[in-house]
């Protein structure tokens, strides 16, 4: 109650709490005036109308069941017949029963020696009846054995008959020496039943409908006369109630007038008045705040999800934290991994279907708070306390959420912020939040990660590794080392990629993969990558004005570089600038990274057309490889490790034969890296592969001895 509250305060929040009061106050009164006058009013009335409906109800009972006794008397007439004449009844049975035709409820008679029907009357219904067994049948089948069980007459239906319409059953059973010998059955054409029901009142005027029925009846039949018969009582109210008692059942009468029981609608002029007083102040009072709190609502809620935006969720958090600051609030992230794939897999429309489906859950939550969609494929919520509790019960509550959705080929993480620190701003506490969700991405065994531990320590390690960015560079403490690409053959250096090492002032070093993946994330991989490429022209021009044989330094351009803008731009204007040409610095991008899209596209052809090489790197580590061979124009592909390392298993040699055999053919060169022994080379040699990189020949070596390296190789070929 608290929560919906809180919500409508929010979307009047230019009315003061005061005024809010005045006019629920003015409200609540009305209404209590407006309800305690209709209510004394309709109870007084319903009170008559019941009255009269059930003494009118009573003698339509009467006339029910008088007509229903008469047609039981016709059974006994026939039973007694049967019991003084026995077969000789059926011999003359039509000319007997010529005795009841003045009476047209009378649908037809029958005896049915031993159950089975053996005469009928009238003859139109003898094809459809006779030999039909009544013991045996599973609808009329239990009443029948019903008779002979207790000896007594047994009423049943309405039922579909066999000879076709709707009746009742009036089965009398006959017994000779306590041992059952046939029935006698009288059949009632409903419809004629009800007119003559309906005969012993009178029913046109009276302003009434009715409802017959029984409550464990299965079959259901409404006639002209409004005579319901069926399970329930839907169509006419069961407020008055008359039971009506025939042989083995119970039927009930309910009645009610034609327009239903008096409601609200008659309603005195005082309750009108005050109708229109309640109208007129709230009308008033919307139409003043309407305009304004739509637009409010509409800055501040996301349209498809209807959740608030991260702003106003930022908004709303600063001012709870800042309100109650001796409450302790755990904020939580949830992140839907890689959504974009989704997105292309699914359809938007499916994905916008997860994300209502994913708001609505969160919303239900009801320790929440606020909840927010915070980013396109992320939510964020606000509670009091901690959020988890039992992390068994949070992990098969994360199954269900996830089995309930529209698609359930995804992940979501959680980040949990728990005791958030009251001084830090919302939009803070939510991205730790959120890093602590991004630090279990790809982590299939875990669902929640709280910032706290290794995640804040990550952070802090980010931080720093962002903050000695611009000193590193400045200082030159970016080191490019060379790894050696040898002619599969000739076993010469013909080539070699530049690789990045961090070397601070101290002499430690910081792994590439600690800080590769930060700056790629910030974006300070696009300066970096350009570093490393001003470097490599720089040694190469060096190596071309010693006189020695310059050889390709491939570079690695990640993906965020490639797409920066202006970046094959300013790599032309570089080598240009040294005086070196573009053939010596080939751009190799991982295979990530050239996921086939126009762009990726465009820009390689844009890199080949500035005389550029392009390397596919980590061919076979994953994606679609396969279908960017064939799509963007590659001169070299790298063997990623991963399969180099299948050597040996056939169906790894068979993989390698065919993509060399693929990349010849597409006039492509191969280049296998990780190469660590000679049973690889041996069996790349044999597939015509074209270079080799790896351990066997050589580690990556530092700018000096690459240096020295290329030296003793230029003096070899010169027999020196």
């Amino acid at each position: 109650m608290k929560k919906h509250r809180n919500r409508v305060i929010r979307l009047l929040g230019f009315i003061s709490s005061s005024q809010l009061k005045v006019i629920f106050l003015i409200l609540f009164l009305c209404i209590i005036f407006q309800v305690l006058i209709i209510s004394n009013i309709q109870e007084y009335k319903k009170k008559n109308d019941i009255s009269a409906a059930k003494i009118y109800g009573e003698s339509i009972a009467s006339g029910i069941l008088l007509s229903l006794n008469h047609s039981i008397e016709t059974s006994k007439i026939l039973k007694n017949i049967y019991i003084q004449y026995g077969d000789q009844v059926c011999e003359n049975f039509d000319q007997l029963c010529t005795l009841f035709s003045h009476d047209n409820s009378l649908g037809s008679l029958y005896i049915a020696p031993a159950g089975i029907i053996e005469v009928a009357y009238p003859e139109s219904v003898n094809a459809a009846t006779i030999g039909f067994n009544m013991l045996k049948d599973p609808v009329q089948g239990p009443r029948a054995q019903l008779a002979i069980d207790t000896k007594q007459i047994t009423v049943a239906g309405p039922h579909r008959l066999v000879e076709d319409g709707v009746g009742f059953i009036i089965r009398n059973p006959i017994f000779e020496d306590n041992e059952f010998k046939a029935f006698a059955v009288v059949v009632l054409d409903w419809h004629e039943f009800v007119i003559k029901a309906l005969n012993q009142v009178d029913h046109i005027n009276s302003g009434y409908r009715f409802a017959v029925w029984k409550e464990d009846n299965s079959d259901t039949v409404t006639d002209e006369y409004g005579f319901i018969f069926k399970d329930c009582y839907g169509d006419i109210s069961r407020l008055v109630d008359i039971p009506i008692e025939v042989p083995n059942d119970v039927w009930h009468l309910s009645i009610e007038p034609v327009g239903g029981w008096s409601k609200s609608a008659n309603v005195i002029p005082e309750s009108i008045i005050s109708s229109v007083m309640i109208c007129i102040i709230m009308v008033l009072l919307i139409l003043k705040m309407a305009s304004s709190a739509k637009q409010v609502y509409k800055a501040e809620h996301d349209e498809l999800t209807g959740l608030l935006l991260r702003n106003a969720f930022c908004n709303y958090v600063d001012k709870l934290l800042r309100n109650n600051p001796n409450k302790v609030y755990t904020v939580i992230m949830a992140d839907i991994e890689n959504f974009k794939q989704l997105n292309a897999l699914y359809g938007t429309k499916k994905c916008d279907q997860v994300l209502k489906y994913l708001a609505d859950t969160y919303s239900s939550l009801e320790n929440c708070i606020y909840v927010s969609r915070y980013g396109s494929n992320s939510f964020a919520s606000i509670c009091e306390n901690e959020f988890v509790n039992d992390y068994a019960v949070f992990e098969e509550n994360c199954k269900k959420i996830k089995d309930n959705s529209p698609i359930k080929n995804f992940k979501v993480n959680y980040g949990e912020y728990k005791s958030v620190d009251h001084k830090l701003p919302a939009n803070v506490i939510c991205d730790r939040a959120l890093l602590a969700a991004k630090s279990i991405k790809h982590n299939f065994e875990k669902n929640i990660a709280n910032f706290e531990g290794p995640v804040s320590s990550k952070l802090y390690k980010t931080n720093m590794l962002e903050a000695s960015f611009e000193d590193a560079i400045k200082n030159e403490e970016f080191k490019v080392w060379f790894q050696p690409k040898f002619d599969a053959k000739s076993e010469m250096v013909i080539g070699a990629e530049a690789l990045v090492r961090w070397v601070r002032q101290d002499g430690t070093m910081v792994p590439p993969a600690e800080f590769i993946d930060v700056f790629e994330k910030d974006g300070l991989i696009v300066r970096l990558d350009e570093y490393v490429f001003r470097k490599v022209c720089i040694y190469i021009k060096a190596w071309q004005d010693a006189g020695m044989e310059a050889v390709p330094v491939s570079i690695n351009l990640s993906r965020v570089s490639l797409l920066h803008e202006g970046t094959i731009e300013r790599y032309k204007q570089i080598v240009d600038e040294i005086g070196i040409l573009s053939f010596f610095v080939p751009i190799e991008l991982t295979e990530s990274a050239t996921t086939a899209d126009r762009q990726i596209k465009k820009l390689t052809v844009d890199l080949k057309e500035n005389g550029f090489r392009i390397h596919m790197d980590d061919f076979g580590s994953g994606y679609s490889s396969l279908e960017n061979l064939n799509l963007l124009p590659f001169d070299v592909v790298k063997l990623d490790k991963s399969l180099i390392d299948f050597i040996g298993d056939p169906g790894g040699d068979e993989i390698i034969r065919h993509v060399i055999e693929l990349a010849h053919f597409k006039e492509m060169k191969i280049v296998a890296e990780g190469v660590e022994n000679s049973d690889q080379l041996e069996f790349l040699r044999k597939l015509n592969c074209d270079a080799i990189q790896g351990f066997y020949f050589s580690k990556p070596k530092s700018s000096e001895d690459f240096w020295d390296f290329m030296e003793k190789q230029q003096r070899y070929k010169m027999g020196l």
